[in-house]
């Protein structure tokens, strides 16, 4: 398959992306503290479906490496696990998206997205 195609916007159901993202130690500290980073992850996943009135976008997980920077374990998400993120989480640190093998046809479903955006 060709080479990565580096991104900070714009893919669609359909889309295998891949992105990295620091894991959080979600145990309670107190009122004013802040979540310490435990880990990194970086994950390769298909766009299965969104929700553009709320943001949310479902994935399935292809790959998934986990790297803890503590000694606290963090987790990785096994091949076909579902997850979800947020669009602009996984766009605002960019991403990695496969380029497909007939890219007109992804053109295609780009330009029909856009016709049906709400203004």
């Amino acid at each position: 398959m060709s080479d990565w195609i580096e991104c900070k916007s714009g893919f669609i159901v359909a889309d295998v992306i891949r992105w990295h993202e620091p894991i959080w130690d979600n145990a309670k500290r107190g009122k004013n503290a802040k979540p310490k980073k435990i880990g990194e992850r970086s994950i390769t996943a298909e766009v299965k479906k969104e929700d553009p009135a709320e943001g949310w976008v479902w994935f399935s997980v292809l790959e998934c490496e986990s790297k803890p920077l503590t000694k606290k374990p963090v987790e990785t998400y096994k091949a076909g696990t579902e997850i979800k993120r947020k669009r602009t989480t996984i766009e605002r640190n960019g991403f990695d998206r496969m380029p497909w093998s007939d890219e007109s046809a992804r053109m295609v479903l780009v330009q029909e997205r856009q016709a049906h955006k709400p203004n």
